[in-house]
Order: C-alpha cells, then structure tokens, then sequence
C-alpha cells in the first residue's frame, strides 16, 4: 500500500514526509511557501500535536497516512 505522507516519531518530535505529488501538494497548501524544501527533504519537524492534527487533517481529505 502506498502513502500520500508519511509521519516518522522520533526523539526531537515528528518528522513530516511526503510519499506522493498528492502529499506534497496538500502540504503545500497547508504550510508556508518558506516550508516546502524542509517537507520535500523529509527534514520538517513537528510537534506531537501538530502532527496528529496533521495526520488527522489530511486523512480527513482522504489521503493515506503512515503515521505508526
């Protein structure tokens, strides 16, 4: 199965990534312009929060999500 984005858990928070034009595009509308590189680069961080708003954002639009 494959992933719009995908959400990685790690020490420093939550490492936001996308799998697909279709992520990259969401996240892309969601974010600012100044964000995209750190997105595209798999390097964006977000809070725990964040992130599960996020995920739950974009589920809600009907994007596939890996956030484990």
């Amino acid at each position: 199965m494959s992933h719009d984005i995908r959400l990685n858990r790690s020490w420093q928070g939550v490492y936001v990534k996308p799998e697909s034009a279709i992520g990259m595009l969401w996240l892309q509308t969601h974010f600012t312009t100044e964000d995209w590189k750190s997105f595209a680069n798999g390097d964006a961080l977000l809070s725990e929060s964040d992130a599960i708003k996020v995920a739950n954002d974009a589920d809600s639009a009907g994007l596939k999500i890996l956030f484990p």
